[in-house]
């Protein structure tokens, strides 16, 4: 078979009149690089001979051959040139050829070379699957493939490869567009950009010589000013000046002796390029190289404006320095005003303090512990206690929502509202309904609070108690059991007037203590974020229970802190312990 090159443009009609005067060029060509992969000599020989003679566009084929895919990988992976390989699929192994598409698009990363897959065996490779699973670029049985199939095939696939190598091409040059680009982006001072841009554009076009010149709509008067110059053609001088002043100016002229190019920054800058070529360009070149100017003129307008900068860069300076000096002298006032915030709020937060109780009767009948440290200076948890009858005394725990200074004034309105009405011996949860009840009529910040309240009888030993949606207290009984007082049914305080409170009992005995608590203790984290929870207080009651009241409170205490560690306090920790006596 000796098909032409008047054969392949019968073959194919798309091809240019740039092919036909390529294909008559005296110059040598580099040849078409096609790789026979097989395990048989025979299919070799008669490859050879069908395509031996085949000429694309001007250029001979040159054959190379491996008989295993090993073989194959190892000369992909020598050569980029390698257009076309024609790939059996059975030869070492029933799946050699397969193995051997995958090395060469994964493990080489070569998505140049077209791949034909050729079986003897279609069976073992079926086309469906092979072709969805496999980067192939055609599929052909050997009983198929005829020589004029194998013509038609290897024809396709060399302009294939063909147009993927000048779009790779095509995308270095814009690569090197973007890399150019980049380091003149780099320049802060107008007149090196202008000449270094100038430098650059007439690199990529092959000029000789050339001008940037610049017209700023902002300033009219300087007209159209040359910025940069190189092997400058002074006789032309004022004919090129003409030319590129004028109104009706093209925005880009290529011809064999000269390129103009005109190009508008964002900023509304007219950019004027002047180039000598020695030759024409292509149309691929003319397409990059104004794509460079427009690139160029971007950043001009970042220069310019760094230049700008810099001008008014005293001016700012001088301002900056004017007004440290007037920040220095109010900082100076924030500070004092913030010291006698700071005095305020201590003597704040010992007033709040001394609300709370710190004597507990200490008897036969009941022992008493109770600490409050705030997460801030002044906090919303309290605690109280008070006595309602001669047997009996009233002991609550509260957290007020949020914090600061409104959760502290909240704070002090609920603590005076329920000291008032226990004090009178209203029943629990009588005593949190009507305290409910007066809260939701002033309460404007929209604030609440959770609460327990207790009333304990001395002498009986009877626990009589409600609860505003606060956590339930741990009842540590003497025989070392653990649990929370059964949950009556209460809504947190200061939101619903018509809320409404349960009330239970229960029967303590001589030995058991009762440990109330807000959420800063169960909540309190670690620097990791790790809460404390109810686990850990459960076991360290537990561990600390045969100590007495006192101790047993800064012991639990002193795990909290220590579970804690360096993180800092996000809520406040209050907790009071309860130990009922033998007395009778």
């Amino acid at each position: 078979m000796a098909e032409t090159a008047e054969d392949d443009d019968l073959l194919f009609l798309d091809e240019d009149s740039a092919d036909a005067a390529a294909a008559a060029a005296d110059a040598p060509a580099p040849p078409w690089v096609v790789l026979i992969v097989d395990d048989d000599a025979d299919v070799h020989a008669v490859t050879r001979a069908v395509i031996a003679d085949i000429r694309f566009r001007g250029r001979p084929l040159q054959v190379l051959n491996a008989y295993s895919g090993k073989e194959a990988q190892a000369l992909l992976a020598s050569r980029a040139d390698i257009a076309v390989m024609l790939l059996d699929v059975v030869m070492e192994s029933d799946d050699a050829g397969l193995q051997t598409v995958r090395h060469v698009r994964e493990v080489l990363g070569n998505h140049r070379v077209r791949i034909v897959l050729r079986t003897g065996q279609p069976g073992q490779a079926p086309e469906r699957e092979v072709i969805v699973d496999y980067d192939i670029n055609d599929y052909k049985s050997k009983t198929e493939l005829t020589a004029q199939k194998l013509f038609t095939t290897l024809i396709a696939a060399l302009r294939s490869y063909q147009d993927i190598v000048t779009l790779e091409n095509a995308r270095e040059g814009l690569r090197q567009i973007a890399d150019g680009a980049a380091a003149l982006f780099r320049l802060r001072e107008k007149q090196a950009y202008a000449e270094q841009a100038l430098l650059a554009l007439m690199a990529f076009a092959g000029a000789s010589g050339g001008g940037l010149f610049c017209r700023d709509p902002q300033r009219p008067g300087d007209g159209l000013r040359m910025l940069a110059q190189r092997h400058w053609p002074a006789a032309e001088e004022a004919a090129i000046f003409a030319e590129l002043q004028a109104d009706s100016a093209p925005e880009a002229r290529f011809d064999a002796r000269r390129i103009l190019l005109r190009e508008t920054t964002p900023d509304g800058r007219a950019l004027h390029i002047y180039l000598t070529a020695p030759a024409a360009l292509a149309p691929l070149q003319r397409e990059q190289l104004q794509l460079y100017a427009a690139k160029l003129a971007i950043g001009f307008d970042n220069v310019v404006m760094h230049e700008w900068l810099s001008q008014t860069n005293q001016w700012l300076e001088e301002q900056v320095a004017a007004r440290t000096r007037e920040l220095a002298d109010k900082t100076v006032r924030l500070e004092i005003a913030q010291a006698r915030m700071a005095e305020e709020l201590k003597l704040a937060s010992v007033l709040q303090q001394s609300i709370l109780p710190h004597e507990f009767p200490a008897d036969e009948f009941v022992e008493l512990s109770a600490a409050m440290e705030p997460a801030n200076q002044i906090g919303g948890d309290f605690y109280h206690l008070l006595t309602v009858a001669p047997d009996e005394i009233a002991f609550l725990i509260a957290d007020v929502s949020g914090k600061g200074v409104a959760a502290a004034f909240f704070m002090l309105r609920t603590h005076a509202l329920l000291h008032e009405i226990a004090a009178s011996g209203t029943p629990p949860a009588a005593c949190l309904a009507e305290a409910n009840r007066r809260l939701c009529q002033g309460n404007p910040l929209s604030l609440f609070v959770t609460l327990f309240l207790g009333v304990l009888n001395t002498r009986t030993r009877r626990l009589r108690y409600a609860n505003a949606g606060h956590d339930m207290p741990l009842l540590l009984r003497q025989d070392g059991s653990i649990s929370e007082l059964p949950r009556p049914s209460g809504m947190l305080l200061g939101m619903i007037e018509q809320a409404r409170f349960a009330e239970q009992d229960i029967m303590l005995a001589p030995g058991d203590r009762l440990f109330l608590f807000t959420d800063g203790v169960t909540e309190a984290m670690n620097e990791t974020g790790e809460m404390f929870g109810k686990a850990r207080l459960r076991d360290c009651l537990l561990a600390s229970g045969r100590l007495a009241v006192a101790p047993m409170m800064a012991s639990v205490m002193a795990a909290v802190h220590g579970f804690a560690g360096g993180a800092q306090q996000s809520d406040d920790i209050t907790c009071m312990l309860l130990g009922v006596g033998s007395g009778d």
